[in-house]
């Protein structure tokens, strides 16, 4: 199944992936979705669509000075996203912002790699959807 249908029909999406350009629209964004985005970690890489952060009711990265620099706000600063709307994952683990709005609020996480934050992150995802018997790998 394409990427763009899958994110329209899921209300978790992660892309790890070299991309160059998005792969998840503005137009796939809906009511509860949550995309978590790591492979932009180069300036010449993006994995996130014009107009994705502007539309999220919520975006967390793991570091805003290198997400600007680096990631998918790098992009998204440039097509006129307010970088103030950022807001670092420790932030939101410490309990210095709420994090999440809503059920039905649009959320990107924005990782760009600080090493141990990513090793801990994707080891716990993957545990937890495959104790779950959830998710799918998609090769692009």
């Amino acid at each position: 199944m394409p990427v763009r249908r899958r994110a329209r029909s899921t209300d978790v999406v992660v892309t790890a992936t070299p991309a160059t350009e998005g792969l998840v629209s503005a137009d796939d964004l809906h009511p509860g979705l949550h995309v978590t985005a790591v492979g932009s970690d180069a300036e010449h890489k993006r994995e996130l669509g014009s107009g994705v952060l502007e539309a999220a009711d919520l975006v967390v990265v793991d570091s805003i000075p290198q997400s600007v620099r680096l990631g998918e706000a790098r992009a998204a600063v440039a097509e006129g996203f307010d970088p103030s709307r950022l807001v670092e994952l420790g932030q939101v683990v410490a309990g210095d912002h709420p994090g999440r709005p809503s059920a039905d609020a649009v959320t990107i996480c924005d990782l760009t790699g600080t090493g141990a934050q990513d090793t801990a992150i994707a080891a716990l995802a993957v545990r937890r959807a495959w104790e779950r018997g959830v998710g799918d790998v998609i090769d692009t």
